[in-house]
């Protein structure tokens, strides 16, 4: 048995749902169609299709069955680029939450692309020692909230920026299917396109005094992320949400990610956070409305390669980052929350 030439056929018959439809499509007679899929019913021990409808469904079994065999007949059709002589790949470290499954994915097409990079998850405490050691050929950073990257003589500045939202358990109990944990890709994404008020956030009726309040309850909690930490030493990433009504009380900085997650899942308090930190740790997650809060993407260069320039010069490879690090061109807001004005709202410095 031919197991790619049957894989090709069985993707033919899923993707038309019917024996006949797939040998037009496959330009051959429907009987070597139907032979082909009964070898590969026999050699893999399951039935793939239920033949009891006239438009005829996948079963579980080939369910599980057609993703694998299409990125399968993918791979195969990409050999010949394998295959030829390339150039050496520079090596790329990232500094931030990346998506696995993305990056994977991004590399195979960087490669298609003929783009001769590769992206390595890496920290910032180790990045500039492995450029200059020449085990990387550059980097690339997301920066933190609260914290000036213009210290960094080597950093220059992308117009990336990914967007920092809330995460929350209580968002998967409204009535909303596609919010729900363990949606498919197409829901998810429309759920996590959804924003909130700012002021949804707001812990107590607004212009309740919370300074005269003994305590806050747990579940009114804002928790940050250790990353993010300087958000509270910031006057304008802080003035957007005390405008909201937000107390700079319900803001609770965790000791690691671990801590902000079980106090999110404990508690039902809210986490601030990126999609990807959402999406890794399982919680429905809202964008804010208006977009108060995002992290700079910064490059780092070497003589080897001129990482900008790169970026620059190829939206496949600006688009293969912004899908890794999940970030977008396209904010309403200034970056990093700050705004045109120095202006500072006097509660965030209330007299003692």
């Amino acid at each position: 048995m031919n197991l790619l030439s049957s894989l090709k056929y069985f993707v033919a018959v899923a993707e038309h749902a019917s024996f006949t439809r797939a040998a037009d499509y496959l330009g051959v007679a429907q009987p070597p169609v139907s032979r082909r899929i009964a070898e590969l019913e026999k050699h893999l021990r399951v039935r793939l299709f239920d033949r009891r409808r006239r438009d005829i469904g996948l079963t579980t079994a080939g369910e599980n069955l057609l993703a694998e065999a299409i990125e399968i007949l993918r791979r195969v059709e990409n050999l010949p680029n394998v295959a030829r002589p390339r150039t050496e790949d520079y090596f790329v470290g990232v500094v931030g939450s990346l998506d696995p499954a993305t990056l994977a994915k991004v590399g195979d097409d960087l490669r298609i692309a003929d783009i001769h990079v590769r992206l390595v998850p890496d920290s910032m405490a180790s990045l500039d020692d492995r450029i200059a050691a020449g085990e990387l050929d550059a980097g690339l950073i997301v920066g933190k909230l609260g914290e000036s990257m213009s210290r960094f003589s080597s950093m220059v500045a992308t117009d990336l920026f990914v967007e920092l939202g809330v995460a929350s358990k209580r968002y998967a109990r409204q009535n909303d299917p596609s919010s729900a944990v363990g949606s498919n890709a197409s829901s998810e994404m429309s759920s996590m396109s959804r924003r909130i008020d700012i002021g949804d956030l707001r812990g107590m009726p607004a212009g309740m005094d919370l300074s005269r309040i003994a305590s806050l309850s747990e579940r009114e909690k804002i928790v940050v992320l250790p990353e993010d930490a300087g958000l509270l030493d910031d006057s304008r990433l802080l003035t957007p949400l005390v405008k909201k009504g937000i107390h700079l009380r319900q803001l609770e900085v965790a000791v690691s990610e671990f801590q902000a997650v079980a106090h999110v899942y404990s508690h039902d308090s809210v986490l601030l956070c990126t999609e990807l930190q959402a999406r890794k740790n399982s919680l429905p997650f809202r964008r804010l409305s208006p977009p108060a809060f995002a992290k700079r993407v910064y490059t780092i260069s070497s003589n080897r390669l001129d990482l900008l320039a790169e970026i620059n010069a190829h939206p496949v490879f600006k688009r293969a980052l912004a899908a890794v690090l999940g970030a977008t061109t396209n904010l309403q807001h200034q970056p990093d929350g700050q705004t045109e004005s120095d202006h500072t709202d006097e509660r965030l410095h209330p007299a003692k």
